[in-house]
């Protein structure tokens, strides 16, 4: 994949433990990252494979506190 061409996110339903990819079947885990909706405090959690860069929304809400 190019450097910075992010691939969609797709939706992935959890079942047992999180950590294999089921795009290329990196088993080692993955990083989060967070999509936050616009001008909003809310959003959504982002497992993303650090070997393929495939992105997966699970499902996990998120609400940031307020300052």
């Amino acid at each position: 994949m190019e450097k910075g061409i992010r691939k969609p996110i797709e939706k992935m339903p959890l079942k047992g433990e999180v950590s294999n990819c089921p795009a290329c079947d990196y088993k080692d885990g993955f990083h989060v990252s967070f999509n936050l909706d616009d001008n909003s405090r809310t959003g959504n959690i982002i497992i993303i494979c650090p070997q393929c860069s495939s992105r997966f929304s699970v499902g996990w809400p998120i609400q940031l506190q307020k300052k």
